[in-house]
């Protein structure tokens, strides 16, 4: 009887190992979009976060929005971000971007578990991802999506270099979402976060592609003067109608409606850059932005 019962306890620990195993995310894009060498990638953030040209900010920031592109592309630019919020003491840091893969209903969630790259694994916050599932059916896990992605993973050694401490939440968003699932979601997220003080809202998302600096400069400043004015009916609007090109504006969104659910009045964009500053094609140039919002 004895030797069953302990067969029994082993097989319930090596079940539950290999169970967790399967719930640690191995990185989609090391050595392609960031350096797959701890000490490299170290180094490389280190020396863009140095180059920042901003102070710190003394006060809470609650929202942050910042590119993801390639590291040595969009990584000056997205430093702007993580360093105005590194005086915060986050505990959890909600990521949110869109799908470049996949078609799928609403929003996927990562539930448990961890998100790893070559500076370690960043345990998620199953706590409050259940509380986001439970608050409404538009949140979900579809593993599929996280899948080859790059739009949450490179931001993760940003924070691993700026934070310690701290867990996440990665949420990838359909392309297909609609004005009433965003407003959803933003409720969701509000009333999962509840009383907390140590959440960030991460929002991934570049800008326009692929025009010359010129034209993309004149398309960004338009997206960019929107989100400062806090107009969410016209980023809609003029998504659709193509006069704006935020990729993640749909991202953006929530996070607007997040800062305005909770008083959040000043929106910021605190560096704005494209992809043809570090390649030298000003031909064919992707658009770069770090924003905060709070009070």
């Amino acid at each position: 009887m004895k030797r069953v019962l302990f067969g029994l306890v082993i097989f319930c620990v090596l079940s539950s190992s290999l169970f967790a195993d399967d719930m640690i995310k191995e990185p989609n894009v090391a050595g392609q979009f960031y350096e797959d060498n701890a000490d490299k990638l170290s180094a490389h953030i280190r020396t863009m976060l140095q180059q920042a040209d901003i102070v710190p900010a003394d006060y809470p920031i609650d929202v942050l929005m910042v590119p993801h592109a390639g590291h040595i592309y969009s990584g000056p630019v997205a430093a702007y971000g993580f360093k105005a919020v590194s005086q915060n003491r986050y505990k959890t840091i909600i990521l949110l971007g869109p799908t470049h893969y996949h078609r799928f209903d609403n929003v996927s969630i990562w539930p448990d578990g961890g998100f790893k790259t070559p500076l370690g694994t960043v345990e998620v916050d199953a706590d409050l991802a259940n509380k986001l599932i439970n608050q409404t059916d538009k949140i979900h896990f579809e593993r599929r999506v996280f899948d080859k992605d790059h739009v949450l993973e490179v931001e993760l050694p940003f924070l691993q270099t700026v934070f310690t401490d701290f867990k996440i939440v990665p949420m990838i968003m359909s392309r297909d979402a609609s004005a009433e699932t965003l407003q959803e979601i933003a409720t969701a997220i509000d009333r999962a976060v509840g009383n907390r003080d140590d959440v960030l809202l991460l929002i991934s998302s570049d800008l326009s592609h692929y025009h010359t600096a010129e034209t993309a400069k004149a398309i960004d400043q338009r997206g960019l003067t929107a989100v400062e004015q806090q107009d969410i009916d016209r980023l809609w609007r003029d998504h659709h109608n193509g006069q704006m090109e935020i990729d993640g504006f749909k991202e953006v969104i929530i996070g607007l409606l997040y800062a305005r659910i909770n008083g959040l009045k000043n929106v910021e964009v605190i560096k704005y850059g494209h992809s043809g500053e570090s390649s030298g094609d000003y031909q064919r140039v992707v658009g770069y932005a770090a924003v905060i919002m709070h009070h």
